[in-house]
């Protein structure tokens, strides 16, 4: 009998992952200089504890799903049933889509301007919030990035775009 690979094994594999990248992220910036460590240290942490608790929850859900019990309220479950009409294939390429638009964006139009396009997409489009729900969402991720990038003097990665016209206008 042959293994078979769900949405919801896909779902734990990948935040097991992430969760480790994160871990993996956190113990590398201990060996950074003092001032160089805070943020990496900060989001590793955060990251693999949010990620600790996803598996947990992932693994709770599964088990109980199992006994029969339901540990998903009805909205979500309404949602889940709303969101089965889309094909999981489609979803997973929508969302990779997303992803890497936003790591091309930050290399064309830099670390801020592409965050703020990509909250902005994913909450409107992908999440199907509404507008002003998204423009308050990427209203206060330009509000915390401006935060860290003040308190950490972080130098974020900067856009090429600039650097291919500089000088030809």
């Amino acid at each position: 009998m042959r293994a078979r690979l769900t949405l919801g094994s896909l779902e734990f594999l990948f935040t097991l992952f992430l969760t480790v990248c994160m871990a993996g992220m956190a113990a590398e910036a201990v060996g950074f200089s003092v001032r160089a460590r805070y943020f990496p240290l900060t989001m590793g942490v955060i990251g693999t504890l949010a990620g600790l608790l996803s598996l947990v929850l992932q693994v709770r859900r599964h088990f109980e799903h199992h006994r029969g019990a339901s540990v998903i309220e009805p909205a979500a479950e309404a949602a889940a049933a709303e969101e089965s009409d889309t094909p999981p294939m489609e979803r997973v390429a929508s969302s990779t889509a997303l992803l890497l638009g936003f790591l091309i964006g930050v290399a064309i139009f830099g670390m801020q301007a592409a965050a703020l396009i990509f909250v902005f997409g994913t909450q409107y489009f992908l999440a199907k919030v509404g507008f002003l729900k998204s423009l308050l969402a990427t209203g206060i991720c330009l509000a915390v990035l401006l935060l860290l990038g003040h308190v950490t003097s972080i130098r974020w990665p900067e856009a090429l775009l600039p650097a291919l016209f500089k000088g030809r206008f």
